[in-house]
């Protein structure tokens, strides 16, 4: 910089720096090979990442490979700088300090080792620096062993009441047996008492708790590292629930929200007590109450009422218990979110050119497994306006965690089909259990587009499994099994220790702990009791060299709930009488309410409690079309053992409702073949993605055209407003085949069925298509002797875009499929397909069954298929085969720039899950993308396809086997935020299959909202706070993404910046209400814990 009076200019030039530290100004012929000149010092940023993340430590005797880069920011695509000089500092206990120099590589990553053999134990921080940038960057990991504590997600423990705590001593998840080590309990009063345990041959310690003061309890480990668990101790135990979601639910302004729970005090139910229910607005941060609510437990402690919600939308209310002399009764959950309509506003429609690319990592794996030295094998496809885009240049780049680190780059283009395959490299010296990301770019067209596709760095996958029944006093178990993703062959000798928690009605705890090394077949199982006095739900802790942070979470279910009276489909409006019986020994009583999982949809004020055998009358609420919703019980006997039932049915309009807010609109366009000519006679069918509502269809006329406003070419459902359609292309006139099933054509190489896009109504009214080449697609079905299966019934779905189109039909005696318009067997498609296949009608010799594979058709393909036949006793399956799916988000807000992962969720899959697909959809495009999708469990084959503009991801897996659970996350996407605001995630096309092949019905997809915040960089930090964790709170003072002792140094040398006053709730690590000092030793200690 130039600085002459007041006036400054910039100058940008390049330099060496010599060993001895001297620097050099260079010419622009010297700097070849050196930081280019459109990456100046400001835009290199220095990267570091090594692997196992969730602190499971390195062997005391490993070597870490510490990766470490220096890439060029300044464009949209990252490059890598070479010839930085790179320090690498790590620090450890006893003052211990490593340091490395290396250069950077202009390819990408380079590994630094560090040999942990000759260093001690404990906990080490990574930074990397250089004279030659300003950046630095920061990570952490720990050698030796390592304490993890238990119970994890029992928060809230009753004073005077005990608790079991577990403690496991492990390196890298091998026991560490007969070992004496220390726990700190910090009580909220600041006092704190030190436990000497002995670990057991499982590497574990138990001990009893018993909390005497009210407030938060720390328990950490004292003389090692590790991960801590807090305890909060109150006077009451106390479940609140609202719609029967355990932490928040959302609701259409105006609706009925409904308000439900348990309390326990001195270890019983907090019996026929009078209570306060009350109201809080938390919109924008500030707390106001707006009403109280009366409610009455039962004998069981049960309580239920209702609350009418204001017509606030974006509103945001948190309901709280009190007891009648204003005493607060802490516990989870409770918050209100009321949505607004969607707003369908802006957008840009379809008028301007799409361009999009489809990145797939190849991988039986649904975290897409890669060993150190193996590759990341990819297929990419090029796509532009609906069409493939041959002959394109596709740049990638391979880079590691979140933080994005650039490990390598290269280019590829696609062959006359727009598809192309890449075989990326993972070094050997890759951090082994790093998450990476394959990105890709292209320009097709003059338009800009990006994809990609995530996977794992690891030695070995992790299938897991549940065993046993959710039944207090039997036997449950949790089993990994452990993969070479090389080989597909099991991996013996990985240790994996287990600590199990339940609950005694809400008082939470360890029952449970054991220790198992994988067999020959790779498979690790540790076995539990579950106790007689289980409730509500029982988890496991596992620690493997790979744990995720997850733990498996099952509903204890104590016996048998019947509903009686209650018809599969009643009309809004209508009253029914019903009542419950239940398995139990002793007397239930049970909390009743309808309950929907449809976006916008009112549950009702139903909510009550009722006496199992008591008469109780439900009222349907009103709706404006048919609707999917559920009779919820949650039931507790006189034991305090839990159980309940979900039956579902449809709602339906009354005779006195009637929907005015639709009229009617036009889509039009043309269609033609690959070759350019008119597609004569075809149908454009409209298929609402909601999954109720008119069909509308449109036939093209002799140039290929259609309109759907034409009397003509149509049915007679027409086209609503502001609603969106999956718009599908039949090679055949449907409203003639409709009466005329042998409507017959000869093979013409073009696509017999073909899925568009998905659009919406108010912002999409010209849609056009050019039909692909098909080739043929046979199916056969057999039964278990190999003999044919006569009319079975097929259905082949094409996925494309999001959109799904279907061509129905039964097998001929030959056992194979004839699509029912054609009258031939196969069907003509291309690209991605789904065959779902189920026994033909009113036939007892086979299993309930629904069998269903994927493809991607590119040439003739034959799929088969075999029915598992009925025993000679003639049983057959049964399940409830009744599931919703919907969207959690966590956190679920987070800053511009932050990443938020975002669950799809199963609810209720109560035979478990083989197979599904969905699609989650950004509602406010602005707001951010889709980076990364991960499938959770081991499927057979998966298919991930993105928008072009990544804010739509559909996701289908097979081959899972899945056991059952209340929810079941099925998949993960990484959703980061791009600009303030917020945006609705919106959940459709969703199918559940069981892992014996049985079709779920999907009463229910319900999505969530993300939303962006703000916070200015403290002090002299370049980067605002963050929020690491997810907990809501802004450990990361300096915005580096690590919680250092810098952060602290930050937050007390900044203490009084007006960042701390404006955002209390952001850094009152007390939780005193205030930012002061407290707040700075509070970090301090959970920093250097």
């Amino acid at each position: 910089m130039t600085r002459t009076g007041t006036n400054e200019t910039e100058e940008e030039f390049q330099i060496r720096v010599a060993e001895d530290g001297s620097v050099t100004r260079l010419s622009e012929d010297d700097s070849d090979g050196l930081i280019s000149t459109t990456a100046t010092s400001d835009s290199v940023e220095l990267q570091a990442v090594v692997g196992h993340n969730y602190d499971e430590p390195y062997l005391s005797d490993d070597t870490v490979n510490i990766s470490v880069s220096a890439v060029n920011t300044s464009a949209d695509k990252p490059t890598a700088v070479g010839n930085v000089n790179i320090t690498v500092t790590v620090s450890g206990p006893n003052n211990t300090v490593v340091t490395r120099t290396v250069t950077s590589d202009s390819s990408g990553a380079i590994a630094v080792p560090i040999d942990l053999s000759t260093l001690p134990n404990g906990t080490y921080d990574v930074e990397v620096s250089s004279p030659d940038v300003s950046s630095t960057d920061h990570d952490d990991f720990i050698a030796g062993p390592s304490v993890n504590l238990y119970p994890r997600f029992t928060d809230h423990v009753e004073v005077g009441q005990p608790v079991t705590v577990a403690a496991s001593l492990a390196e890298q998840s091998a026991p560490v047996t007969n070992t004496t080590f220390n726990v700190s309990i910090r009580a909220p009063d600041g006092n704190e008492t030190t436990k000497t345990l002995t670990t057991d041959t499982g590497g574990f310690a138990t001990f009893e708790f018993t909390p005497n003061q009210t407030g938060r309890y720390w328990v950490t480990p004292a003389n090692h590292p590790g991960d801590s668990t807090t305890l909060t101790g109150v006077d009451m135990v106390a479940e609140l629930k609202t719609d029967t979601r355990s932490y928040s639910t959302y609701l259409p302004a105006g609706g009925s929200a409904q308000i439900s729970g348990v309390v326990y005090d001195e270890g019983a139910p907090l019996a026929n007590t009078n209570l306060v229910v009350r109201i809080i607005n938390t919109t924008n941060g500030v707390d106001t109450t707006v009403e109280n609510l009366s409610v009455t437990t039962n004998a069981q402690g049960l309580y239920a009422t209702e609350w009418q919600t204001p017509d606030k939308p974006n509103a945001d209310f948190e309901a709280h218990l009190y007891t009648t002399a204003n005493e607060r009764i802490v516990h989870d959950g409770g918050r209100i979110n009321l949505e607004a309509s969607r707003d369908r506003s802006g957008g840009e429609g379809s008028s301007g050119p799409t361009a999009w690319i489809n990145t797939e990592i190849q991988s039986p794996s649904y975290r897409n497994v890669v060993a150190p030295g193996g590759s990341a094998n990819a297929t990419i496809e090029t796509y532009y306006n609906g069409s493939i885009a041959p002959n394109t240049t596709v740049d990638y780049a391979l880079t590691y965690e979140w933080t994005e680190q650039l490990a390598t780059t290269g280019t590829v283009t696609t062959n006359a089909t727009g598809q192309a395959t890449i075989s990326v490299p993972i070094p050997a010296d890759a951090p082994d259990s790093a998450s990476f990301d394959l990105k890709t770019w292209a320009t097709i067209n003059g338009t800009n587009a990006q994809s990609g596709d995530d996977g794992e760095i690891q030695r070995y996958r992790i299938e897991e499994d549940r065993l046993g029944g959710n039944t207090p006093g039997n036997q449950v178990g949790f089993e990994l099994r452990f993969v070479d993703p090389e080989t597909d062959t099991g991996v013996s000798g990985i240790p994996v220790s287990v600590a199990a928690e339940t609950f005694t009605g809400m008082q939470g705890g360890v029952f449970g702990t054991g220790a198992a090394v994988s067999g020959a077949d790779g498979s690790a199982t540790v076995n539990f009791t579950l106790p007689s006095h289980a409730t509500r739900e029982f988890l496991y802790g596992p620690r493997h060299p790979y744990f995720d942070g997850g733990f498996p979470t099952e509903d204890v279910e104590g016996y048998d709930i019947t509903v009686n009276g209650l018809s599969r489909e009643i009309e809004g409006g209508d009253t029914v009488t019903l009542n419950y019986t239940a398995a139990s020994p002793d007397q239930t009583t049970a909390v009743v309410m309808f309950t929907t999982w449809e976006s916008g949809q009112d549950p009702g004020s139903n909510a009550k409690v009722v006496q199992e055998g008591e008469e109780f009358t439900m009222t349907a609420p009103d709706v404006p079309a048919e609707s999917n919703y559920r009779l919820q019980v949650y039931a507790i006997n006189e034991s305090g053992v839990t159980a309940s039932e979900s039956d579902y049915l449809d709602i339906i309009p009354g005779s006195g409702t009637t929907d005015d807010s639709n009229s009617n609109v036009t889509v039009a366009g043309r269609i033609t073949k690959a070759d350019g000519t008119a597609a004569v006679n075809a149908t454009v069918a409209f298929d609402p993605t909601s999954g109720s509502g008119p069909l509308p269809i449109a036939i093209t006329n002799e140039s290929g055209f259609y309109n759907t406003s034409e009397s003509t070419q149509t049915n007679d459902d027409p086209l609503q407003a502001d609603t969106e359609y999956d718009v599908g292309v039949y090679q055949l006139n449907l409203s003639e085949a409709n009466s005329n099933k042998q409507y017959q054509w000869a093979r013409d190489g073009t696509a017999d069925v073909y899925a568009v896009d998905t659009i919406n109504t108010s912002t999409d009214s010209n849609v056009s298509a050019q039909l692909p080449d098909g080739h043929l697609l046979n199916v056969t079905v057999t039964n278990e002797s190999g003999a044919p299966v006569t009319d079975a019934n097929v259905l082949v779905l094409n996925n494309r875009a999001g959109a799904t189109v279907g061509g129905s039909g039964l097998t001929n005696s030959e056992g194979a499929y004839e699509y029912w318009a054609s009258g031939q067997p196969g069907i003509e498609v291309t690209g991605n397909v789904s065959v779902k296949v189920t026994p033909p009608e009113n036939s007892t010799a086979y299993e309930t069954q629904t069998l269903r594979q994927q493809a991607t058709v590119t040439n003739e393909t034959t799929l088969e298929f075999t029915l598992t036949e009925n025993d000679s006793s003639g049983a057959t399956k049964s399940a409830n085969m009744n599931a919703s799916v919907r969207a959690v988000a966590s956190p679920a807000s987070a800053q511009v720039g932050e990443t938020v992962t975002v669950d799809l969720v199963a609810e209720n899959a109560s035979e478990g899950v083989g197979a599904f697909e969905s699609t989650l959809k950004l509602a406010n495009e602005s707001i951010g993308t889709i980076e990364n999708v991960s499938i959770v469990g081991s499927p057979d084959t998966t298919d991930i396809t993105r928008s072009a503009n990544n804010t739509t991801v559909s996701i289908a897996a097979f081959g899972l086997n899945r056991t059952q659970s209340d929810d079941m996350v099925l998949a993960r996407v990484n959703v980061t935020l791009a600009a303030d605001g917020s945006s609705d995630i919106v959940v459709a096309d969703s199918v559940l299959g069981t892992p014996s092949a049985d079709d779920y019905t999907i009463m229910s997809e319900t999505g969530t909202t993300l939303t962006t915040t703000t916070v200015e960089p403290i002090g002299s930090s370049t980067e605002p706070p963050t929020d690491v964790d997810g907990d809501g709170t802004f450990e990361d003072i300096n915005g580096d993404g690590n919680v250092t002792v810098s952060d602290v140094q930050a937050m007390f040398a900044n203490r009084d910046s007006p960042v701390f006053e404006d955002n209390v709730d952001k850094f009152d690590f007390s939780g005193n209400g205030d930012v002061n000092i407290v707040d700075v030793q509070r970090l301090f200690v959970e920093v250097t814990a």
